[in-house]
Parts: C-alpha cells; sequence; structure tokens
C-alpha cells in the first residue's frame, strides 16, 4: 500500500500525465516540408482559424478569368468572416499553404503547365520543381499538416460511373478514411459521379457524412440527389460541435459536410443531367479516362449549358466558403487553445497587440515625376520635360497607417490591392513593417490604385492623375464586425472611398459609438471633390458629426460651401471665439469657413509651408483656436504624404501616448517635415525614439 502522501503525488502525476497527453492529441506540429505564408503563420502562431482552400478549381475547374475571380473572391470570403485563407498548392516544387496574388495568377494563367496533383503525385511535383495545382485529397492532407480542421471545396470525387469496368475510385474517399479530423465543406459529390455507391463506399470507410439544413444530400448542381442525407445538421454551430467530438473522440477518420446550392443559382435539374449523362458517354466513347476525366466533362457541361453550370459551380463554391468560415469560427470559439493552436517548430512571434487605430482608405503605388532644376522652362507644357521618376508605396490610409506603425503602434489598415504586380509590392512592404494585412482584400476586379504626381522643381505638386477606382470595393466590406473585432478608440477614414462606402463608415460607427462612447472618427478630406463626397454622405446616413476634420485650407472651403448647400450647417450662425476673431484668422482667408464646426469637434486645417490651424469647439458655440507654424524646413524633396504623415502620427499621439491636442500636431508637424525631405511618402526616420520627446515635454503656451 501506498503511504497517504505517496499516493496524493501519484494521483497528482497521473492527472498531469493524463492533461498532456489530452492537449498533445489536439496539438498539432506543423510539417516543416509546407511553405506558409506570413499570414498563415501568423493565424497559426496566435491560434486562429485558418480555413484551407484546393487549388485545382483554380487551374483545371473553370476558365480564365472567372478562375482568378473566384480564387481571390474565396478568399476575401474567409478573411472577411474573420478566418484567414490558405489556398494550397505546389509551386516550383514547393508545397504551399497561403499563396501570393501572383502565384494565383501563375495557377490560373492558362499558359502555365499545371499538374493536377493527388496525395500519390506531391512527391513527384516536388522531386520535379513542378507547379502542382491540389485536388481535395491532397489538400486535406496538406491541411492536416498545418493543423488546419475546414477545408472548402467544391465537391468531393467519388465513385465513377461505371465502377466495375474501370475500377475508377477517387482517392479523396481514402484520404477521408484516414486524414483525422479534417472537414470537407462542399456542395456534395460531382454529378457526373455515381452518387449512391460514393455514399455507400463512405459508410463503408466510416466516415460521417452531414447534410447542412436539408434532410436530402445535394449532388452539386442540384440541391437534392433523390438520396436522404445520412446526417442532418440545422446549422454551422451543429458542424462544429460535430468536428470537435470526432476531435475529442480521436476517430480516424475526416467528415464530409455537404451545403446545397443556393435555389437561386440552380439549374434545371433534368435538363443538366441530361447534358451530364451525355458528356459522360462521349467521355467513354473518346477513351477518356484517368484524371483528365472530370475536367473534360465539367468543361463540356459548361459548353452545353451555356455557361450556366459555370454560374452554379462560382455561387455554391462561394457559398461553401461563407459556411465554412462560419464553422471553423464556431470551432475556435469552442476549443480551448490546447485544443485548436498549432505549434510551430520555430520560435513563434508574439501575439499582435490590440490596436487602438483603425484606418480605412487607399493603398496606392505614387509615382512621381519631378522636372530638373536645370530646365530652362519650369514647366513646358504639351511636351515632355527632363527630370526624374520615382515608385514609392502610397495611398492616403495607407500613409497614415505607416506613420502610425513607424511610431509604434500597431494600426489595422482596412483597404485594397489588386491581384498584380503592383498589389504584390505594396502588400510585402506593408508586411515589412510589421503591419497586420489580413483586412487588407486582394482582388482581379480592379487594378491596384496609382498616384502619378507631376512636381515642379522644387518639389510642389503640379498636377496628378489618381486611378483609385479600386476603393469602390471597399463598400462591400463588413465594417461594423471589424469595428467589433478590433475595438479602435480611433477610426480614421480618407476620402478615397465612395459615397455609398463613406455612408456605410459612418452608419456603422454610428452603432459602434453606442458601446463605445469615447471612440472617435477621424476623416482626411484628400480632394476638394472627395471632402464634398462626405457632406453628402452624412446627410444620407444622417449622421451629421466628425470628432477630428484635417482639410487643407482648398478643402475646407468647398466642403464648407457643400455643408451650406445641403443645408447641413446654418450659415446665419456666427462664432463665440475664445480668442478674438482676428487670432482665428484662416491666412486671411474668409473665417465664416469655420461654420463647419457646427458638424466637427476638433478641426485641423493644413496650409504647407504657411503651418497649421487648429480649433476646437465646445459644443456651446464656443471656439478655441491656435497656430503652429511650419518647421524648419529640410531640403524639399516632395510634399506628398506630409500631410498624411502628420495626420498618422497625430493619431498615434493622441491614442498611444495620450498626449494633448496642440502637442499631438507638433509631433505630427515635425514627422511632416521629415516627410517632405524624403523621397518616400513617410520618412523611414520617424521611429519609436522620435515620439519620446513629444511624450516627455510639457505643453507650452500657444502664442
Amino acid at each position: 500500500m501506498f503511504p497517504p502522501k505517496s499516493l496524493k503525488i501519484l494521483l497528482l502525476a497521473r492527472s498531469s500525465l493524463c492533461s498532456t497527453i489530452r492537449r498533445r492529441a489536439h496539438s498539432h506540429q506543423i510539417n516543416p516540408a509546407i511553405h506558409l505564408s506570413d499570414q498563415v503563420r501568423d493565424a497559426s502562431t496566435r491560434g486562429q482559424p485558418i480555413v484551407a482552400l484546393e487549388s485545382t478549381i483554380i487551374s483545371h475547374g473553370m476558365p480564365y478569368p472567372t478562375n482568378l475571380e473566384v480564387a481571390l473572391s474565396l478568399e476575401n470570403i474567409v478573411r472577411q468572416g474573420g478566418c484567414t485563407p490558405a489556398t494550397m498548392a505546389i509551386i516550383n516544387g514547393q508545397v504551399k499553404a497561403g499563396l501570393l496574388p501572383l502565384e494565383l495568377e501563375l495557377l490560373a494563367d492558362p499558359k502555365t503547365s499545371v499538374v493536377k496533383t493527388s496525395t500519390r503525385d506531391l512527391a513527384h511535383a516536388v522531386a520535379g520543381k513542378r507547379h502542382g495545382a491540389t485536388t481535395v485529397a491532397s489538400s486535406m492532407w496538406i491541411a492536416s499538416q498545418i493543423g488546419a480542421k475546414v477545408f472548402v471545396t467544391g465537391g468531393i470525387g467519388g465513385v465513377h460511373r461505371g465502377v466495375s469496368d474501370t475500377m475508377d475510385v477517387s482517392n479523396d474517399l481514402t484520404e477521408l478514411s484516414r486524414i483525422k479530423s479534417v472537414a470537407v465543406v462542399c456542395s456534395g459529390v460531382k454529378s457526373i459521379l455515381d452518387i449512391p455507391k460514393t455514399l455507400e463506399h463512405l459508410e463503408t470507410l466510416g466516415v460521417p457524412v452531414a447534410t447542412i439544413k436539408s434532410k436530402q444530400f445535394p449532388a452539386f448542381y442540384t440541391r437534392d440527389s433523390g438520396i436522404p442525407s445520412p446526417l442532418t445538421l440545422e446549422n454551422e454551430l451543429e458542424a462544429a460541435k460535430l468536428i470537435k467530438a470526432n476531435m475529442d473522440l480521436r476517430l480516424p477518420t475526416g467528415l464530409v459536410l455537404a451545403v446545397p446550392i443556393p435555389a437561386e443559382y440552380a439549374p434545371d435539374a433534368d435538363h443538366l443531367q441530361r447534358i451530364i449523362d451525355e458528356a459522360v458517354q462521349t467521355a467513354v466513347a473518346l477513351g477518356i479516362s484517368g484524371r483528365a476525366v472530370t475536367p473534360f466533362i465539367l468543361n463540356r457541361v459548361a459548353e452545353r449549358s451555356g455557361g450556366l453550370s459555370l454560374k452554379a459551380n462560382v455561387a455554391l463554391v462561394e457559398q461553401n466558403a461563407r459556411v465554412g468560415t462560419r464553422i471553423a469560427r464556431h470551432l475556435m470559439e469552442l476549443c480551448t487553445p490546447s485544443t485548436y493552436t498549432t505549434s510551430i517548430t520555430r520560435p513563434a512571434s508574439p501575439p499582435r497587440a490590440a490596436s487602438p487605430i483603425m484606418i480605412i482608405g487607399g493603398t496606392a503605388l505614387d509615382v512621381t515625376g519631378r522636372i530638373d532644376k536645370a530646365s530652362p522652362f519650369s514647366p513646358a507644357m504639351h511636351t515632355s520635360n527632363p527630370g526624374t521618376a520615382t515608385y514609392t508605396l502610397g495611398g492616403v490610409a495607407r500613409n497614415m497607417a505607416e506613420a502610425c506603425a513607424r511610431c509604434g503602434s500597431n494600426p489595422v489598415l482596412v483597404s485594397a490591392v489588386g491581384a498584380d504586380i503592383f498589389g504584390t509590392y505594396c502588400l510585402d512592404a506593408i508586411k515589412a513593417l510589421g503591419m497586420d494585412t489580413s483586412h487588407i482584400i486582394i482582388t482581379s476586379e480592379r487594378p491596384t490604385a496609382v498616384y502619378n504626381a507631376i512636381l515642379d522643381s522644387k518639389g510642389d505638386l503640379l498636377t496628378a492623375v489618381a486611378d483609385m477606382r479600386i476603393n469602390e470595393l471597399l463598400d462591400s466590406f463588413d465594417i461594423l464586425k471589424v469595428l467589433a473585432d478590433v475595438q479602435p478608440s480611433i477610426l480614421a477614414f480618407d476620402g478615397n472611398l465612395a459615397a455609398s462606402a463613406m455612408e456605410r463608415v459612418l452608419t456603422a460607427f454610428s452603432q459602434y459609438k453606442t458601446s463605445n462612447e469615447k471612440a472617435a472618427l477621424c476623416f482626411d478630406p484628400t480632394s476638394n471633390e472627395k471632402g464634398r463626397r462626405l457632406l453628402q454622405a452624412m446627410k444620407a446616413a444622417g449622421h451629421c458629426h466628425i470628432d477630428v476634420l484635417a482639410p487643407n485650407l482648398f478643402e475646407l472651403k468647398a466642403m464648407w460651401e457643400e455643408a451650406i448647400r445641403l443645408n447641413l450647417i446654418d450659415s446665419s450662425r456666427t462664432l463665440n471665439s475664445a480668442n478674438s476673431l482676428s487670432e482665428a484668422d484662416l491666412w486671411g482667408e474668409d473665417v465664416e469657413m469655420l461654420q463647419i464646426l457646427q458638424l466637427v469637434e476638433h478641426l485641423v486645417v493644413k496650409n504647407g509651408p504657411r503651418g497649421v490651424r487648429y480649433f476646437r469647439q465646445d459644443g456651446k458655440g464656443h471656439v478655441s483656436s491656435h497656430r503652429f507654424e511650419a518647421q524648419a524646413e529640410h531640403d524639399v524633396v516632395s510634399t506628398t504624404g506630409a500631410g498624411d504623415t502628420m495626420l498618422g502620427v497625430m493619431l498615434h499621439a493622441l491614442t498611444v501616448t495620450e498626449m494633448d491636442f496642440c502637442r499631438s500636431i507638433r509631433a505630427g508637424m515635425k514627422a511632416a517635415s521629415l516627410s517632405v525631405a524624403s523621397k518616400k511618402a513617410v520618412s523611414p526616420r520617424i521611429d519609436r525614439a522620435y515620439i519620446q520627446p513629444f511624450i516627455k515635454q510639457k505643453l507650452e503656451t500657444v502664442p
């Protein structure tokens, strides 16, 4: 017999050992042969849900450019749902989880030689340094190697028709029977296959099959295959509970979670079935077999259906991505960190701190041409001018976010870039600053924004062309959800948004403010016309208050005139200034423009080398004003980005260091003077150490 003390120690040791075994049963050591993207690696280290996506649908499932558009759309759906997408593929012999936009383009390009790669083909693709598109089977395997629990696809493979002659059974079914706890969210079995035999085979293999929100098992293009579903789940939460139970029991299989195609996109079932039957017969007659069968039949069906099958395919896979993302989020909530997260073979990066700053708006590539000082004409119009051309990162919102990040903030940037070389350049540079890119949309619908500026020999702006069409896509972003997730103390946005997107920002912020009373809203107009756009959005949204407005003098005038036109302000009201109105000057301009303070609490007016004016109204009609002269100038290289730098540093100073407004403006102006002397929109000389003197100094009386 054990003495009481020894028995207690033994029981404690046993309890600890059991706890360790339980943790190890659910944690996963990431396979070092899998190359993770930065976003996937970051999500993995933080224990955030990852949704795996296949790539055969890109290379073999759809025509170009629909395939690229759908690939980007699926990733955006997953991101907007609060998860991290991990598209699987083999690029130059590297097995990758998470692809760059250029890699998605590579797979989508019909000129690229891409091999359809199941699990049996992985080693061959790696050894031969080939490009490979992953099937359901190989995608499941890669997902299991990085700890992803949810995998989204269109439809799974299965038992082919005429199996008694061909013995053609998809490897998808084999992998489902031996890859543990990876749930495949799909629209059932591809309708070109023998669905009853496929379900029978899955039952034999012990693979759970369930349909979400339907008692009938779907058949890819159609909502009802005519076969009852083995299991029915009422919603995504029940699906997540099923996955977790599978994990807890350590069952040796994956799961099939079927989602019927949205009813409005389901083609006529009988008509489509006749087309499929004919395509199958044609494939047999032509002797097409093996991995070539499915692409041939799908292409044939797309042609014969007049494109209806392609539209249905897009709709169902996007629906599956939404459902799969919700399942992944529920699963994360059900699981404790020890049962869901993965561990990486090298030290994990620390979790990101919560961000007090959220910024919505433009990311752009700035292409700047500056006319030479030696040019006899400054400038010569209707002809070329000798000078220099440079390109740097730009975009008002992105510049503000970089300025915040360089000071030590962790701003959340909500923006959009194109699936092109400029977009890749922008994303890589943003990541290099340590900024979170999970809320940046990547799309092939629009090119990355480009701002093409022409400067005179002094570095001042002469004219510019701005292609900012991509920012129209931010209208679809779920702003309220991101606000709820990020919980910022200040939300800033720029004028590059469409009027409808501005209206949605104002509406979402109003709802957010009901439970976050101290949260503030900041706006940078960007241009005269875009400043007017905000007033139009304010009227449409019924939201007539901005906490911080930071226009230049010309933008202020345009906004004041628009506010009067829209009857948003009372132009007959006079100002009661704490200082004399002569002190509340606007460089000799009409001080009646300060009537905009009926809509604004803090007004920061920028006027380049002539400095800044700051006005504040207390809600009772009393206005205080402060002058800030421009900082001692360095040699001017470019004024582009100076105002954005100033506002970004101000946001950091106000929120992170809790400076008062006057010191925040001083810090921002000093930073702007550094950016004026830099070729980059935001000077690299701005860093954490830069902001410290402003934190320590006492507020001086402003004359």
